[in-house]
Formats: structure tokens, C-alpha cells, sequence
């Protein structure tokens, strides 16, 4: 691999790696809207990968490592996305509590 290709590949492998270590932050800070962002951008640069089997061949390291980092972001939305759920359940648990309430209040 000549020089100029030898760049291209590192570009590539850091480009990878960053945006699926800036995922990976955004998602344990619940920056949701930013990890869509960054996954679309990494569903863009895989499907220009498709382009050049041997380069993504030569990614495979990088690949890896972003799929790991892809499935900690995908337990991260999956734990939030659980809390959320309990949160919502107690609040309508309370909700039905309040109205109980305050029906028994008008029949006094």
C-alpha cells in the first residue's frame, strides 16, 4: 500500500474509533438525539465502505471495535429506555392514586 493509501486508512481507522468512542460518551450521558446523529453518520461511512471491500478488510480491527461500542450504546438506550418505562408506570400508579383521591373527596 502506497502512502497516500496508507493515510486514507489511518483517516479512516481514527475517524471509526472517535466516532464510536464520542457514541459511546454521548450515550452514558443520555445525549440521545447526538448518539442518533453519530449513528446515522456511522451507517453512512459503512455503506461507503461496502464500496471497497479491501479497505473495510483492512479496517477489521476498527470494525470491531466500533460493533463493541455500538452494543454498549445498545445497552445503554435498552437501560434507559427501562427506567424510563418504570418511571412512567409509577407516575400513572400515582396518577390513578390522585384521582382516586380526589373522587373520594366529592362524595364527602
Amino acid at each position: 500500500m502506497d502512502s497516500a493509501g496508507l493515510e486514507l486508512l489511518e483517516a479512516w481507522r481514527e475517524e471509526l474509533k472517535l466516532t464510536g468512542a464520542k457514541m459511546v460518551t454521548a450515550a452514558e450521558a443520555g445525549q440521545w438525539e447526538l448518539v442518533s446523529e453519530l449513528d446515522r453518520r456511522i451507517a453512512t461511512a459503512l455503506q461507503k465502505l461496502q464500496q471497497c471491500p479491501k479497505l473495510k478488510e483492512s479496517l477489521a480491527d476498527a470494525l470491531q471495535l466500533l460493533q463493541q461500542q455500538h452494543q454498549r450504546v445498545r445497552q445503554l438506550c435498552s437501560e434507559s429506555r427501562d427506567e424510563l418505562a418504570k418511571k412512567m408506570h409509577a407516575f400513572h400508579a400515582q396518577q390513578d392514586g390522585l384521582r382516586a383521591y380526589e373522587e373520594s373527596q366529592k362524595w364527602r
